[in-house]
């Protein structure tokens, strides 16, 4: 008796066959066809770093995924850029990555030490007013005066 493992290659193929016998994998183009190998190694790693399940759970979900995956219209996108893996791009890449969080980091400090001051406000007397304050007085004294016998 063959004994399998999650993340085995013998297990990746076991899930490859059970997806071609069920007619799955032969409309598919090579393309899609290695896409699709791609998200199940993606869906293995996953499941085999989450809580320990029995491995047939595990195969059934993984199974279920992918024939989701398999049958849609458009596979997602894994082939659809090339991946510059080389030294130079990955280095800025992360300096890139590094520089945007730095910047971001900067100005929350920058706005957490120096938070905006409110304007002081202001309260003296303008001095605009063109009459005196008892010639106000009498005059508004007078309006009220009239409403108050206009109401009568």
């Amino acid at each position: 008796m063959i004994r399998y493992e999650l993340g085995s290659q013998s297990n990746m193929n076991l899930l490859l066959e059970v997806l071609d016998s069920c007619g799955l994998l032969k409309p598919l183009s090579e393309q899609k066809k290695a896409a699709l190998l791609v998200e199940c190694k993606r869906l293995i790693h996953e499941k085999s770093s989450s809580q320990p399940t029995s491995l047939l759970a595990a195969n059934k979900e993984i199974l279920t995924e992918l024939a989701r995956i398999a049958q849609r219209p458009v596979l997602p996108s894994v082939l659809s850029q090339p991946l510059d893996v080389s030294y130079a791009a990955v280095s800025e890449a992360r300096r890139t990555e590094f520089d945007s969080e730095l910047a971001k980091r900067r100005r929350e400090f920058e706005e957490s030490v120096a938070p905006d001051v409110p304007e002081i406000p202001e309260f003296e007397d303008k001095g605009d007013e063109s009459e005196p304050v008892d010639v106000l007085l009498e005059r508004m004294t007078k309006e009220r005066n009239l409403i108050t016998n206009q109401d009568i």
